[in-house]
């Protein structure tokens, strides 16, 4: 992952995300061809592209579902709530007539 230098705030680094410019400018300088580059040093790039590959998926992924986990949630808690007002009041108004 990259990092981002906090100047004049002391040694600490902050991680950049993936979207970020820095971040972008940080892989393209990593990316350049080198010359007389190894088949280690490819593999390695091959394999930093594919685990930033599966990373963008499974952030986009999260992105995706925690608002729907949220609202089916939200819209459970509500229903239970609703419920139990309901049964409340039922019960209520039976012991009423009685």
């Amino acid at each position: 992952m990259g990092f981002k230098e906090n100047k004049g705030e002391g040694p600490e680094e902050t991680p950049l995300h993936p979207s970020h410019p820095d971040y972008q400018a940080q892989q393209a300088r990593l990316n350049k061809p080198q010359p007389a580059q190894s088949k280690q040093s490819s593999f390695i790039k091959e394999i930093r592209s594919r685990i930033d590959s599966y990373y963008n998926l499974v952030l986009r992924s999260i992105r995706d579902i925690v608002p729907k986990q949220v609202g089916y949630f939200l819209v459970q808690r509500a229903q239970d709530k609703l419920s139990q007002d309901l049964w409340h009041r039922i019960n209520k108004n039976e012991r009423i007539s009685q």
